[in-house]
């Protein structure tokens, strides 16, 4: 991510870490866990703790309701 994207990511998830905002965007862009592993350069556990660290945070049982969440977020600050 460009330092602009990663800033406006920031403001709209205030609440995740760095690392957990990487694994969200390329979750929410359709990536499995094996995928974002391999890009990442990091182990599977470590994508799926990150998930779900974000699920708590979010609130979600699943995992795919991680990408409804930041859809909705990104397109309503669009929208601002």
């Amino acid at each position: 991510m460009t330092n602009y994207h990663n800033n406006m990511h920031q403001n709209i998830f205030p609440d995740l870490t760095a690392k957990q905002l990487i694994v969200l965007v390329h979750y929410s862009l359709g990536k499995s866990a094996k995928v974002i592993e391999d890009e990442l350069n990091c182990s599977r556990t470590t994508v799926e703790k990150h998930l779900s660290e974000i699920r708590i945070k979010f609130n979600c049982n699943k995992s795919s309701e991680i990408r409804v969440i930041y859809f909705m977020r990104i397109i309503t600050k669009l929208i601002d």
